[in-house]
């Protein structure tokens, strides 16, 4: 891979050498800046081994405060965050934003599936015939206020603001579609001859949760609307 050390890429055959040079010449022919920092954490990081498989371009905006984090989101591809600064009246002004106040949104145990639902209902009220900065604007809104109210913040210290209908059996089977989710992702890389049972094994598993996750929201919700099935 691209922008690896050798010891990460070698042995990998032409290939992997033809798509790093390929993406030297896409840099080099389109004028872009690399952001990513060196003596950082790997972008990348699973089963199969680790890279640095994601690159921050950007072309003309100077970008600061490239930074890894690892084991901030569950995903074998580690969160990057960084500042880009805006162009004012005077020039630039490199207070965009800092890193450090970002949201920290749960992303265990929420239903994806309603989150998508309302995204693709805010976008589809959205007015297209405004300037490219306002819509921007509007995409923006649209989804910090969906991800607030659809998948809620983590606390500090890494804990998340769970819901009240929350139970321990739906813990139990976040953490199954989690490990079952892992072994497809480790099969598929492997072209094992389990991929595709691996694959039905996570489907279902995760169709069962998130089933269970709305039963337990509307049980919760029609305890509150009927007070006497509550325990005082």
């Amino acid at each position: 891979m691209w922008y690896c050390e050798r010891r990460q890429y070698i042995g990998r055959g032409p290939d992997v050498t033809h798509r790093r040079e390929s993406m030297e010449t896409f840099i080099l022919a389109h004028g872009l800046r690399l952001a990513n920092v060196e003596n950082q954490p790997v972008t990348f990081a699973g089963p199969s081994g680790s890279s640095n498989i994601d690159l921050t371009l950007t072309k003309g905006t100077p970008v600061t405060g490239w930074r890894m984090h690892e084991n901030k989101i569950d995903s074998d591809h580690r969160l990057i965050t960084f500042v880009v600064a805006k162009k004012t009246e005077n020039g630039v002004d490199s207070s965009a934003g800092s890193p450090d106040k970002l949201m920290r949104l749960r992303d265990r145990g929420v239903d994806w599936a309603h989150f998508e639902d309302q995204i693709r209902l805010r976008m589809g009220a959205m007015k297209w015939n405004r300037s490219a900065t306002r819509i921007g604007a509007q995409f923006t809104k649209a989804l910090k206020s969906t991800a607030l109210q659809t998948l809620g913040l983590k606390r500090e210290g890494n804990n998340e603001r769970g819901y009240e209908w929350w139970t321990p059996e739906l813990d139990r089977m976040r953490r199954d579609a989690y490990r079952l989710r892992r072994a497809w992702q480790t099969a598929r890389r492997r072209e094992s001859l389990d991929e595709e049972a691996a694959k039905q094994r996570f489907h279902v598993t995760t169709r069962s949760y998130r089933v269970a996750m709305k039963e337990a929201q509307l049980l919760h919700f029609q305890n509150i609307a009927n007070p006497g099935n509550l325990n005082s």
